[in-house]
């Protein structure tokens, strides 16, 4: 007993379907391992991890240590050295040195009060470079975390469909054989036994 040709439009579907699954499957793999490689081979902006790290240097450094403020350490030096030679009689020499001391040691203080202050600006400026930094840390967790759920997806709606086809082709291809084993209704059927 040999298939109705009314029943190749079934099996076409459910061959159709297996098809549909193993080359859908086959192009979404190759798809997937080249947008892997783009994520893996990813490599975050250069000018905003130099400018983290060098935010992150600046804001390490001693502020005392600093060069703004070491050339205000030299300059009240200098200018105690030229105010104590500018005193030349004794009696001048002490009434003079001390105010000259005391201003020394108020430009010192200031000196390391505004050292300090460049020091809590450079934190501001490390945060900002951080959060940029931040941001570019999770690009690529995104990306990676995209491609993921993209597969996912993917993979079921590609599964789905094949089922969907695989199973509707059975179902044509049963109700046909039904029909075809079913026998002619006299009542019904004008034509019972044929023309």
């Amino acid at each position: 007993m040999g298939l109705p040709f009314a029943a190749i439009p079934g099996i076409l579907q459910a061959g159709g379907g297996l098809i549909q699954g193993i080359f859908g499957g086959g192009a979404r793999r190759k798809a997937q391992k080249e947008l892997e490689g783009m994520v893996n081979n990813y490599q975050p902006n250069a000018s905003i991890m130099d400018y983290y790290n060098k935010a992150l240097s600046k804001y390490s450094s001693n502020p005392y240590t600093s060069q703004f403020y070491q050339n205000q350490q030299n300059q009240i030096q200098r200018n105690l050295a030229t105010g104590v030679s500018a005193l030349q009689d004794r009696r001048s020499a002490l009434a003079g040195i001390g105010k000259s001391v005391q201003i020394a040691n108020d430009a010192t203080a200031r000196a390391g009060a505004n050292a300090e202050q460049q020091q809590r600006q450079d934190l501001g400026i490390l945060g900002a470079a951080t959060g940029m930094k931040a941001g570019e840390d999770r690009r690529k967790f995104d990306m990676k975390y995209n491609l993921t759920a993209q597969k996912a997806g993917q993979s079921a709606t590609t599964e789905n469909m094949g089922y969907k086809n695989i199973f509707g082709g059975l179902s044509n291809l049963s109700m046909i054989l039904g029909n075809k084993e079913k026998k002619p209704d006299p009542v019904n059927d004008p034509f019972p036994y044929g023309i």
